[in-house]
């Protein structure tokens, strides 16, 4: 008789843990206005050793708007062309909106 009722009892704290638990989060669905354009100021760059100082390209962007107040930061990825960014080379801008890159 007490083997039954400790089985009972058991069994009953084994069903109210695992109906006593309910996720109180709450999710973000992170939904961009529209589409990133990356602007920049110049096609084409000629580099060379008397320019190597110089700023050869500025790229701008307008700023992530998510709907709420988001902690955005911002990379930028070169790799060479044919390359599908397999060596690219990335550009931490944080959270800024331009990029001069030499």
């Amino acid at each position: 008789m007490k083997n039954w009722f400790l089985n009972i009892a058991a069994s009953a704290v084994v069903l109210l843990s695992f109906t006593a638990c309910e996720k109180d989060e709450t999710k973000v669905t992170i939904a961009p206005a529209g589409a990133p354009v990356l602007t920049a100021s110049a096609t084409t760059a000629t580099l060379s050793q008397p320019t190597a100082n110089d700023n050869a390209v500025k790229y701008t962007w307008a700023p992530a708007n998510f709907g709420f107040a988001a902690a955005t930061t911002y990379t930028l990825q070169f790799d060479k062309k044919g390359g599908n960014f397999s060596k690219a080379v990335s550009i931490n801008a944080g959270n800024a909106t331009t990029a001069h890159c030499a």
